[in-house]
């Protein structure tokens, strides 16, 4: 008897806070690395491009994620506590893509909003999984014979907001601790009505010592506690202040600051 494996690997856009660039798996990439639609601005397309030499075939799906505090996507049913599905708003098209080696294709987003839709944010995730090439069947196979074959099917999301209403975009930030590695953990609350999208920069008296761009914290997260790799520090620059920013996209307004010494 012949058995056969399939196996699903989902590579999430980020991300958690991988916003920061296009999504992408086995050659494909995606852009832009996110949606935004509402009422007023109801049409947007996403840009696919095979990077590859190999033609590939991508399934195009809605799926909904929770965001851990540690940044984690989990797959989930039920919208959590402050935040809606967006999926059953959005019509798209096509559902399947074959992409040519060094060709782009166009995927189209609709938004239709029912009258009565309250103020918020709402959020899906439009997932593309590939679809891995037909397994030549063998001839004449051993009936005794045990085997497995596996199909490893990549894919990645973008996540798309619907924004309705007057939505505020505010932010704060505090240390939290150390990790097990003794690195600094920084706590990033989203204290507005819709998801958080930011810089996190950290400076020493004199210059920026390092920078993680395009943090996502979403709406229903609350916050997000967010280590900080600073094992490469000058050693002139231990157990003294740093200052950390939480600022806009690129180099915007200072949402909050704080300050922590790293021993």
């Amino acid at each position: 008897m012949k058995f056969f494996l399939n196996c699903l690997t989902s590579l999430g856009f980020l991300s958690f806070l991988l916003l920061a660039t296009p999504g992408h798996a086995q050659g494909v990439s995606a852009f832009p690395q996110r949606v935004e639609l509402s009422p007023e601005n109801r049409i947007a397309t996403v840009t696919l491009f095979n990077r590859g030499t190999e033609r590939s075939t991508y399934r195009i799906s809605f799926i909904n994620y929770r965001q851990g505090h540690d940044g984690k996507m989990e797959a989930i049913d039920t919208p959590p506590e402050g935040e809606g599905f967006a999926d059953g708003m959005i019509r798209f098209s096509p559902r399947q893509v074959i992409l040519p080696p060094g060709e782009p294709q166009t995927v189209r987003l609709m938004l239709r909003t029912p009258p009565d839709l309250a103020d918020g944010e709402y959020r899906s995730h439009l997932m593309l999984q590939s679809i891995p090439p037909s397994q030549p069947i063998e001839d004449d196979p051993d009936p005794e014979e045990l085997s497995v074959s596996l199909n490893i099917v990549y894919g990645f999301s973008i996540p798309i907001f619907v924004q309705v209403g007057e939505l505020s975009i505010a932010g704060r930030i505090e240390p939290a601790g150390f990790d097990a590695q003794g690195q600094p953990i920084i706590r990033i609350y989203n204290e507005g009505s819709r998801h958080l999208r930011a810089d996190l920069v950290v400076l020493s008296r004199t210059s920026e010592v390092t920078r993680i761009n395009g943090l996502a914290v979403y709406l229903s997260t609350g916050y997000l506690d967010f280590p900080i790799d600073l094992s490469s520090l000058a050693p002139e620059l231990k157990n003294t202040p740093l200052t950390l920013e939480l600022r806009m996209l690129d180099d915007g307004p200072v949402l909050s600051q704080t300050q922590i010494s790293v021993p």
